[in-house]
């Protein structure tokens, strides 16, 4: 009886496994671009140019709960006066998210680091800020036609940068042909040493073919940033592309069904964007 008994409850555990939905597979993309700005220093104009790769993969875990891992380099140079000014910024955070149908709200916690080189005459030197950031973010569907986006959190910094905060919008507007437009404004705020950026732009994303996923992207962003009672102020111009592979066909199903695209991305970005 007993033998009886536990051969039933293995092959109902067994029956239940096999009927139990699977998981869905990971999704996510690839993206490289290329960025050039320009910064104005009083008499003299600091015309720089770069590139950035960047990826991210989700995995969801159980019902509407998904975790997504995400990584990017960014890194530029620009000469004015004589003086060649080399930024980079590396970094990587952990995210989890709940989707529904009406959007989906996270959370995310990360690391990077922000390295400056200068040099000029033959002489150079280096420094290097290391932060960890965590904070929220949220996406609502309105219709098929557009996504509100926003997120927010605090940033801790070494070299005397203290705490700050970061905060940010976004507005998709999806247009026929898996064309997407967006409009962007982050700002970042250094509470200890009186240096805040505020990122407002505008950029595009066109998704070639539904078979082969691959999108085509620009945009131009105006950053300020401001430090010690003064301001500098650039102009970014970026193009680039961006490979998705899992869940979705469209444009608005592989941002919607797959990865979180902007939401938990890295905030250092906008601080160090010139």
């Amino acid at each position: 009886m007993r033998i009886k008994l536990i051969s039933g409850v293995c092959a109902a555990a067994a029956v239940a496994f096999l009927a139990a939905p699977a998981l869905a597979a990971p999704s996510g993309s690839i993206q490289a671009g290329y960025d050039y700005s320009t910064t104005s220093f009083g008499g003299d104009t600091l015309k720089s140019n770069g590139g950035n790769v960047s990826g991210n993969v989700d995995m969801p875990v159980f019902g509407n709960w998904t975790v997504q891992l995400d990584g990017a380099y960014m890194a530029t140079q620009g000469t004015v006066a004589g003086l060649t000014i080399k930024p980079q910024v590396t970094d990587g955070q952990l995210s989890g998210f709940y989707s529904a149908h009406m959007g989906r709200i996270g959370a995310l916690v990360g690391t990077g680091q922000f390295k400056e080189t200068l040099s000029a005459g033959g002489a150079s030197a280096s420094e290097n800020f290391n932060a960890t950031y965590y904070g929220v973010f949220g996406d609502w569907y309105g219709g098929d036609h557009f996504t509100v986006s926003a997120r927010g959190g605090a940033v801790n910094a070494n070299q005397g940068l203290g705490s700050s905060s970061f905060y940010g919008a976004r507005l998709t507007g999806y247009l026929p042909h898996d064309t997407a437009l967006y409009g962007t404004v982050d700002y970042v705020s250094f509470h200890g040493s009186s240096i805040s950026q505020t990122n407002a732009g505008v950029s595009g994303e066109w998704l070639v073919s539904k078979q082969t996923p691959f999108a085509v992207t620009g945009g131009w962003t105006n950053s300020k940033l401001s430090e010690f009672g003064s301001s500098l102020t650039s102009n970014v111009f970026s193009i680039g592309g961006k490979f998705y592979f899992g869940a979705g066909k469209s444009l608005r199903e592989h941002q919607r069904e797959g990865a979180e695209s902007w939401g938990a991305t890295s905030p250092l970005h906008t601080a160090f964007l010139f």
